[in-house]
């Protein structure tokens, strides 16, 4: 996941929690891994989520997870994954598929 669509996730209000929050409730958890599970907004280290995490975060919106095939008609061809809602009208699509679960939260919870 890059930084814009991290961004774009904690502007939707998604619940980033704090690195130092992790380690306190992990706090056998090695430096690696965490270094590989965080990204820096304005200062502050937050803790990136897994994929599981996601979909536990889109909660009932969440329907399936599909390898990007012969729906490239629905994606743009750069997206190899497509996350789909609960009634199949609303998709996120992405790179990888926590990008494309990301991009469901942000359609499912667009202002």
């Amino acid at each position: 996941m890059n930084y814009e669509l991290a961004k774009k996730l904690k502007n939707a209000g998604f619940p980033f929690r704090e690195v130092q929050e992790i380690i306190k409730l992990q706090p056998n958890a090695g430096w690696f891994t965490l270094m590989a599970s965080f990204i820096n907004f304005d200062g502050v280290d937050y803790y990136m989520p897994t994929l599981s995490e996601l979909i536990e975060v889109v909660g009932g919106g969440f329907a399936e997870l599909q390898r990007n095939g012969s729906f490239t008609r629905y994606t743009p061809k750069n997206d190899k994954w497509i996350a789909w809602g609960v009634n199949r009208s609303i998709m996120g699509g992405g790179k990888t598929p926590s990008e494309a679960v990301a991009n469901l939260y942000l359609e499912l919870n667009k202002k």
